[in-house]
């Protein structure tokens, strides 16, 4: 229970309560020490005191002992603390708060006192205000809280709390405050000559779940809730006690046992003096009830004591199952005449002249005739009876009804009248087969006659003035009754059941009611003062056109549970409720109705697939139009204005549509509460509101909302959502708002908002919820007045909220872009795109030019438009997007696209080649592939040796003539781009073949004569040099370029000489041959002839080692030398 409590508590602090003095002109009490500008002046200013044993009362140097004659004493200070000011607990010595003056600066959720397990503590004389909770008393024992004063708190004055034995006296509780007093869970406490006025939200005193209490001479005044709420309570005593001038009950009763409630006073409450709900073993006595509108209701409860009370001016009555007519009633007065209370009575006739009011339970066969009953609640009231009968009685200017029947069967109202009374005269419900006859019924203020959820009723001979019939029930049978020869104001009633297929002029009917009928037309009627002058049940595709209402008490036009209803041009002025009401009803259509002045303009309520087009509501005291647990209905073309509430509410509906509605100069516009799924588009709210919280647009607690191309102009607030989730808010126009264009409230999360205008507010957004994206997540944001354009835009509020991609005010005047990059390409590939994101409002089409010339067009619904740009050839290309809006505003960017190659040619790789000097045919052959071949080259040995501006596929190389070697051949490909491909191929030239020569014959001469030569014919396909030696001498050398080799042999003298040659190619192979030469001195001479070899070689011969030549020469000219000696001795 004490976390219930708590939760409770801290719901209430949420709640917005005015800080405001009070403006109900009340008394306030004498209360020596109401302000604190009325304390003596004396106080101390002190931090916030916190004490958490009995300890800390001598250690913090508090004066006293702490025993019941010395108490510690806290007192003559003023604690200006935004926190809890005194905070004691654990502590159970005597201690006095005293004459202490506790006043934040501004209003805060604090405490002003918390006492927490605390004995023995006083407080007494302390002023408290602008706090969460005055003073607060919790689990405490023996307490008292006397003569102290609290205002202006968020929840309550004073509270205690799982508290027993405690004393709360003479204290007020002023208002602002939720409630004055609160008494929770506690027992034997006593709460006497406290005041409690003005609280804003509850009850000036609240007991719940406590026990043996008691309340005596307190005074609850002006509270908007009741006086005083018994919730849950045994055995409390309520005595003395006074409830005046508040707004429901002064004593409320709910699920209260075995309670006293004794000489206490109610007066000029707005409901009861006292409401006993649920309560049993309640004993009521010696109480003054005047000026409510029940003195004493008694709803649902049992076995109470109902004594010597007195009522002025209200009455008593009494709610429920037949078990709950069972009280002990005696002894009360009404305007000083006997209440004739009789429960289970049978068989008489009663006659009431001597009553002021008349009330029986479970009774059968009683008549009651002859009363007269005035200025009570109700005349007499039947509950339970069968076949009882009022005849013959007058009842005027009650405060609730002349005469009321429940759960009555077979009984009969004849002859009665019934006037000017606060409700209904008759009313009559959960009854069945009942007869109501030539009475009487005038200027009642709701209805002359209610049949509610009653059956089989007859109604005949009835005179209404200045009031009529009205028939409730969710059941076809509560509707189908016998109705003949009654006149409202002087004009037939008319009652239509189960008629098909006519059409009915109802201007010479006072009132219509159609039940049970199909394909029907009731048109041209014009009705006043009926109190519900068309009414509608269980139809089926019936019309109601051109008829007019005015002046009822409740509602002009009510449709219930009838599918098809067509309403066409029907005013409805100057009503009690609502105008129309349509309830339980399918694929109604609604077109072209007004209704003004009234307290209410359209409901639609529990309706499906219902449609609402070019209707106004207009002056009416609450809301224009109204559509609650109405799905996929749709509001299209009405106009709401000057209403006092709002101008349209939608509440628990999905997949509705409003289009093209205007709200204008309400207090509110629109306002969205727990839908889902739906659309509101191209909507006007301007000059919303007079408070500073109204707005042109407020939804709450609703999802998957689309708030497209609205405007709100000029009210105190644009939009204001507060958890609103996953809905999107587009193109709409938010301008001139005396507050925030757009306010996101705590809780509301992942809304989109983009493409809006804001201009002219006085804060053009805020955002406290989370997640909320203020732009499309791709390039679009909204239009903001105080932007410049570029960079992003800080929404303010404490979810850090950015529009990364906002507009200047001037971008919305004109069709906006973006300016992709410019791009390029490798030709052949794909994937290519080009991505524009213009935004307007309003789009109307584009056109892309390539190259200046039209290339793509079409109609632009907003957002991205992509152009795909693959499959150009080389070059550059110029995309020209050209976008327009309605208004005839163009824009226009320019992309330049180049194709490039930036791919080399590619080149197969022929094998590197060997071949041997002197072979076959060789050659190297290359296949260059490129889309757009150039030119090419080829270098040997970094050497070009071919080039051509041709390029086929096909390259091919001769390798012919090479000598012997390794070459680098390489190609180089190259495109139109200039990018070049390459490949080399390495050639080996190699000669491993000697030399040929051949033998010339071996040469004899004679001495001294000449021409003699020796002639060799050596060949090679490389040749180099050669080298001859004569008598294996090194002779001489020379280059060998091929040809033959000629050496002169003339001028030797006689004798065999050797002459051998040596060929070499460039490789070093060589080919040796030696020719033998004779010289003689004759010719013919003999000599033994020596054998001569040519010898081929690969090797080189060894070279001579120098030293052995030189050695051989010096050998050879010495016998030189002696033979010339010896020849020249044998000459002598």
């Amino acid at each position: 229970m004490r976390s219930r409590f708590i939760l409770f508590c801290t719901l209430l602090i949420l709640l917005p309560l005015s800080t405001a003095e009070s403006n109900i002109p009340y008394s306030s009490p004498n209360n020596p020490k109401k302000y604190a500008g009325e304390f003596s002046g004396s106080q101390i200013e002190h931090d916030p005191i916190v004490i958490t044993s009995n300890a800390d009362f001598e250690t913090q140097g508090w004066p006293g002992n702490g025993s019941p004659s010395n108490p510690y004493m806290i007192e003559n200070l003023e604690i200006p603390a935004t926190e809890t000011c005194i905070n004691i607990s654990n502590t159970d010595v005597h201690f006095e708060i005293r004459n202490c003056i506790l006043s934040p600066p501004s209003l805060t959720y604090a405490k002003g006192i918390l006492l927490e397990n605390v004995g023995n503590a006083t407080v007494s004389d302390c002023f408290i205000e602008k706090r969460g909770w005055g003073t607060m008393l919790d689990n405490c024992e023996n307490c008292t809280l006397r003569s102290n004063f609290a205002r202006d708190m968020y929840v309550f004055g004073f509270s205690l709390h799982s508290s027993t034995n405690c004393t709360v006296e003479n204290n007020t509780a002023e208002g602002p405050i939720a409630y004055g007093f609160v008494v929770y869970a506690s027992e034997g406490c006593v709460i006497r000559n406290n005041t409690a006025f003005g609280m804003d939200v509850m009850a000036g005193f609240e007991i719940q779940s406590s026990t043996n209490c008691n309340f005596s001479e307190n005074i609850a005044y002006g509270n908007v809730g009741p006086g005083f709420r018994l919730h849950e309570i045994d055995y409390c005593n309520f005595e003395n006690n006074t409830a005046y001038e508040n707004s429901l009950h002064g004593f409320y009763s709910l699920n209260s046992n075995n309670c006293k409630i004794s000489n206490n006073t109610c007066y000029s409450n707005f409901q009861a003096g006292f409401h006993v709900a649920s309560s049993n073993y309640l004993k009521i006595t010696n109480n003054s009830a005047n000026d409510n509108r029940i003195g004493l209701g008694l709803d649902r409860s049992a076995n109470c004591i109902v004594e010597d009370n007195i009522f002025t001016g209200n009455g008593l009555v009494i709610k429920g199952n037949t078990s709950h007519w069972a009280h002990d009633i005696s002894n009360n007065m009404v305007n000083n005449r006997p209440i004739l209370y009789m429960v289970s009575g049978s068989n008489m006739t009663i006659d009431c002249s001597g009553y002021a009011e008349v009330l029986l339970g479970n009774c059968t066969n009683v008549t009651a005739v002859d009363g007269v009953f005035w200025d009570t609640s109700i005349g007499i009231q039947l509950g339970y009876c069968v076949n009882c009968s009022a005849r013959n009685n007058t009842a005027i200017s009650n405060t609730v009804n002349g005469f009321s029947l429940a759960n009555s069967n077979n009984c009969t109202l004849e002859n009665n009248t019934a006037n000017e009374h606060k409700f209904d005269g008759f009313a009559i419900s959960n009854s069945w087969n009942c007869t109501l006859r030539n009475n009487t019924l005038t200027a009642n203020l709701n209805d002359g006659l209610e049949l509610r959820n009653s059956e089989n009723c007859t109604v005949n001979n009835n005179i209404l003035s200045d009031n009529g019939m009205v028939i409730y029930g969710p059941s076809l049978s509560h509707w189908l009754h016998i109705v003949f020869e009654n006149s409202v104001n002087g004009k037939e009633l008319g009652y239509f059941r189960n008629l098909t297929g006519y059409e009915i002029d109802v201007s010479v009917y006072s009132q219509a009611i159609v039940v049970n009928c199909s394909d029907m037309t009731f048109r041209d009627g014009t009705f006043s003062n009926a109190s519900r002058s068309f009414q509608i049940a269980f139809c089926m595709d019936c019309s109601f056109e051109n008829n007019s209402v005015r002046f009822d008490s409740d509602t002009g036009f009510r449709i219930y549970n009838s599918n098809g209803t067509i309403f066409r041009k029907n005013t409805a002025t100057s009503l009690g409720e609502y105008g129309l009401w349509l309830e339980e009803s399918e694929d109604c259509i609604l077109v072209n109705n007004t209704i003004s002045d009234s307290l209410r303009g359209f409901y639609v309520k529990n309706a499906y697939n219902c449609m609402l087009t070019e209707n106004t509501a207009t002056d009416n005291a609450e809301h224009g139009f109204v559509l609650g647990n109405a799905d996929l209905c749709n509001l299209t073309g009405n106009n709401a204005s000057s209403n006092v509430g709002y101008g349209f509410y939608v509440f628990s509906s999905g997949d509705f549509i409003l289009l093209n509605n205007t709200a204008i100069e309400n207090d509110e516009g629109f306002y969205i509460e727990n839908c889902f799924n739906s659309t509101v588009r191209n909507n006007t709210a301007s000059e919303s509101g007079i408070h500073w919280s109204d707005a042109g647009f407020r939804a709450s607690f609703s999802e998957n909302i689309t708030f497209a191309e609205n405007a709100a102009i000029g009210n105190q607030r644009g939009f204001v959502l507060t958890e609103v989730y996953g809905s999107t808010f587009t193109k709409n126009m938010i301008l001139n708002n005396s507050g925030y264009g757009i306010l996101l409230a705590d809780y509301s999360s992942g809304n989109s908002l983009y493409y809006n205008v804001f201009s002219g507010n006085t804060f053009n957004a805020y955002d406290s919820g989370s997640v909320n994206t203020w732009d499309d997540g791709i390039d679009l944001g909204n239009y903001w007045s105080d932007h410049e354009g570029g960079g992003t835009y800080e929404i303010g509020g404490s979810a850090g909220s950015v529009d990364r991609y906002p507009y200047s005010l001037d971008a919305y005047y004109s069709v906006a872009i973006d300016h992709p990059d410019d791009f390029q390409y490798e030709e052949g590939t794909t994937g290519h795109w080009i991505y524009w994101h213009p935004a307007d409002p309003y789009p109307s089409e584009f056109v892309v030019l390539l190259n200046g010339s039209p290339a793509f067009s079409g109609g632009w619904p907003g957002g991205e438009i992509h152009l795909n740009v693959d499959g150009h050839a080389l070059g550059t290309f110029n995309y020209t997007l050209i976008v327009s809006d309605e208004d005839g505003n163009s824009v226009n960017d320019s992309v330049l696209v180049t194709v490039v190659d930036t791919t080399p040619p590619s080149i197969d790789s022929p094998g590197d080649l060997e071949y041997e000097l002197g072979n076959a045919t060789h050659s190297i052959t290359w296949h260059p592939s490129d889309a757009h071949l150039a030119s090419c080259e080829v270098l040997r040995n970094e050497s070009l040796v071919y080039s051509s501006t041709g390029v086929s596929s096909e390259i091919t190389i001769d390798l012919d003539g090479l000598n012997p070697g390794i070459y680098n051949y390489t190609l180089i490909v190259y495109d139109t781009s200039g990018n070049a491909g390459s490949d080399s191929v390495i050639v080996t030239v190699t000669d491993t073949t000697s030399p040929t020569i051949d033998h010339p014959d071996d040469i004899e001469y004679v001495v001294e004569t000449t021409g003699h030569e020796i002639v060799w014919h050596p060949s090679d396909l490389n040749p180099s040099y050669y080298e001859v030696y004569q008598e294996g001498e090194f002779s001489y050398n020379s280059t060998w370029d091929g040809s033959d080799v000629v050496v002169s042999i003339d001028g030797l003298d006689a004798g065999d000489y050797n002459f051998t040659l040596v060929v070499y190619d460039g490789s070093g192979n060589n080919a040796t041959d030696t020719v033998i030469v004779s010289v003689r001195f004759t010719s013919g001479e003999t000599t033994t002839q020596t054998t001569t070899e040519t010898t081929t070689t690969t090797t080189t011969p060894p070279a001579l080692d120098p030293m052995l030549v030189a050695s051989a020469i010096g050998i050879a000219a010495a016998v030189v030398v002696i033979i010339v000696i010896v020849y020249m001795k044998k000459r002598r």
